[in-house]
C-alpha cells in the first residue's frame, strides 16, 4: 500500500471517529482543512507547478476522469485551479458558519469528496470522509467558528485565563 495512501487514510479515520466524538470541533477543523487545501493545494501548487494537475490524466480510476483532465484542466491549469479554490473555499466557509449554511456546506461537501474519490487510489479514503461530512450534515450548530472563537475568548477573559 503507498505511504500517502495510508497517510490519508488514517487522517479520514481520526476525523471520522471525530465526527461523532467531537461534531462541532470536527467541523470547525473540517471547514479550516478545506481552506488549507483550496490555498495550499490549488492556488500555491499551480504556482509552482503548472502541471500538477497532469498525473490525474493517468491516474484516475474512471476514464471520463482521464478524458477532463488530459482535453480540459491540462490546457488551462491556472482557471482549474482558481475555480476549484473558489469552490473549495465557499464550502468551508458556509461550514464553518451556523444552521443551515454549515449543514448545506457539510452536504456539498460530502458530494464533493465523492465526486474527487474516483482521482486516483489516493483518493479512495476520500468515500469514508463523505460519510462522515454526511453526518455532521445531519447535526443541529448554533454557532458559527467565530462566534465560538469569540465565546472562548470571552470566557478566558473574565476567568483571567491567559
Amino acid at each position: 500500500m503507498p505511504e500517502p495512501l495510508i497517510i490519508w487514510s488514517v487522517f479520514v479515520l481520526v476525523v471520522l471517529a471525530g465526527c461523532w466524538l467531537k461534531p462541532n470541533a470536527t467541523r470547525i477543523l473540517l471547514g479550516c482543512f478545506f481552506i488549507v487545501m483550496a490555498i495550499g493545494f490549488h492556488i500555491v501548487l499551480i504556482l509552482v507547478n503548472p502541471r500538477a494537475y497532469d498525473g490525474f490524466a493517468t491516474t484516475a480510476l474512471l476514464p471520463i476522469y482521464r478524458w477532463i483532465f488530459r482535453n480540459l484542466v491540462s490546457l488551462y491549469p491556472l482557471l482549474f485551479a482558481l475555480f476549484a479554490a473558489a469552490f473549495e473555499l465557499t464550502i468551508a466557509l458556509l461550514m464553518l458558519n451556523k444552521r443551515q449554511y454549515a449543514r448545506l456546506g457539510l452536504a456539498i461537501g460530502s458530494f464533493f469528496l465523492l465526486a474527487i474519490t474516483p482521482l486516483g487510489v489516493e483518493t479512495l479514503p476520500n468515500a469514508l470522509l463523505a460519510l462522515g461530512l454526511a453526518y455532521l450534515a445531519t447535526q443541529e450548530f448554533d454557532t458559527s467558528m467565530l462566534e465560538a472563537v469569540r465565546a472562548r475568548l470571552h470566557r478566558h477573559a473574565s476567568t483571567g485565563i491567559s
